[in-house]
């Protein structure tokens, strides 16, 4: 602990506290008036002036298999979006042709930024999410044309293109560790009593319902070690693939993702030596071998790049692409994906697509976000397409609530 600090020393980070924070308001005060110009045309939002609504991570998708239905979240607006543990949020449905919205179910395991992992079926009307059943949490599993519920023993990230394997995430471990990406119990466990926890990749073969475990960390006697997890676990489009981040969290507050993936035909676990230098923030996957990411180097600007898992090859695209984003591409059209921005000094969030054989941005939007939708409470875009590529979705902030929107694009 430093020693000797004088009034003048703290009074100045009092003061500098303060100018920064004046400013930002400032910047943000001339975003709100900028916005009153900035028309969207959005062709579905909700109205969200009683209730909030919100869909979660960008590698999920809100639309069922003919898009004819969406997946979301919502919750009755409150004045202190604090304390996550004490809320449900309701499970909704959107038949699209109809207009007509229906409530499943609800929930208390979720979280600001992945929801309760609400997914579709990809061929079926069934949904997953994760549930707290008393201590227990489960995945409830809706199937919407036998109105069948149906729970199962695990907590779901995601699915196989197939819709036969799930991967399954600790998310009690990752809400402890990386705040707003799991669940929030009202006594969270020790944290040292997590330390001695390995992190372990996992999924779920359906038809038996059997739990395999296809690697195992062990970070346990690395002293300068609090804990690890695992997330952010997807399929490639054969589903031969499982590409996941591997985070270690260290004693100085220091995060360190390290990018794998595991190959199901060889079961092996290879690791992408670019994130032992660079500090990997986000993916997806291109096609079977292909994956764009986005990066950087130490405190340098983000850069988006793909890199090729079968030749090692790696491609940087446009030097504008310099800020972080969640990316994701058509799912008919492998030239174009969609990302995002995080809010600017004004308060706007970049909405794009981007050509990869025209190397720029065709198509873009901007959607203000207001301060207090920040830090662990914040409303990224997260934008997902619909299946048949005409369609975006997002997350938003509007009338001081999150909200959901639908774009049609014409690229």
């Amino acid at each position: 602990m430093k020693e000797n600090i004088t009034l003048n020393e703290i009074n100045n980070k009092i003061s500098f506290f303060w100018l920064k924070r004046i400013l930002i308001l400032l910047f943000r005060l001339i975003g709100i008036m900028l916005e009153s110009f900035n028309k969207n045309n959005f062709v579905f939002k909700k109205n969200n002036k009683f209730e909030s609504f919100f869909f979660g991570y960008h590698d999920k998708k809100p639309f069922n298999n003919d898009d004819t239905k969406i997946i979301f979240h919502s919750y009755k607006n409150l004045k202190s979006l604090k304390d996550q543990s004490k809320k449900k949020v309701s499970i909704n449905l959107i038949d699209l042709k109809k207009d007509k919205m229906f409530i499943l179910d609800n929930t208390k395991a979720w979280s600001w930024q992945i929801g309760a992992s609400l997914l579709w079926h990809p061929h079926k009307d069934i949904v997953f999410f994760n549930k707290k059943v008393g201590e227990k949490y489960i995945t409830r599993q809706i199937d919407l044309n036998s109105n069948k519920i149906k729970d199962l023993n695990f907590s779901i990230y995601n699915i196989s293109p197939k819709g036969d394997k799930f991967l399954i995430a600790d998310f009690v471990k990752i809400g402890m560790f990386r705040k707003g990406y799991g669940f929030e119990k009202k006594k969270s466990p020790k944290i040292f009593s997590y330390k001695k926890k390995r992190s372990k990749l996992e999924i779920i073969i359906s038809k038996r319902n059997k739990r395999k475990t296809l690697h195992i960390f062990d970070e346990t006697k690395k002293k300068d070690v609090l804990g690890s997890y695992i997330n952010h676990q997807t399929f490639s489009p054969n589903g031969k693939k499982i590409a996941y981040f591997y985070t270690l969290l260290k004693k100085n507050n220091q995060r360190q993702i390290y990018f794998y993936y595991f190959c199901l035909t060889k079961k092996k676990n290879y690791l992408f030596n670019i994130s032992k230098s660079k500090l990997i923030s986000h993916y997806c996957w291109r096609n079977n071998d292909e994956i764009l990411i986005t990066m950087k180097e130490d405190k340098k600007k983000y850069f988006y790049i793909i890199y090729n898992t079968k030749t090692k090859k790696i491609k940087s695209l446009n030097s504008e692409l310099n800020k972080d984003g969640h990316p994701m591409f058509n799912p008919k059209n492998k030239d174009l994906f969609v990302s995002d921005t995080y809010p600017n000094l004004f308060g706007f969030q970049k909405l794009f697509i981007f050509s990869l054989s025209k190397n720029k941005v065709v198509w873009k939007r901007f959607i203000y976000s207001p301060y207090k939708f920040s830090g662990i409470l914040r409303c990224d875009l997260h934008p997902r397409w619909s299946n048949d590529g005409k369609k975006i979705f997002i997350d938003f902030v509007e009338n001081a609530n999150r909200n959901i929107g639908i774009f049609e694009t014409q690229v």
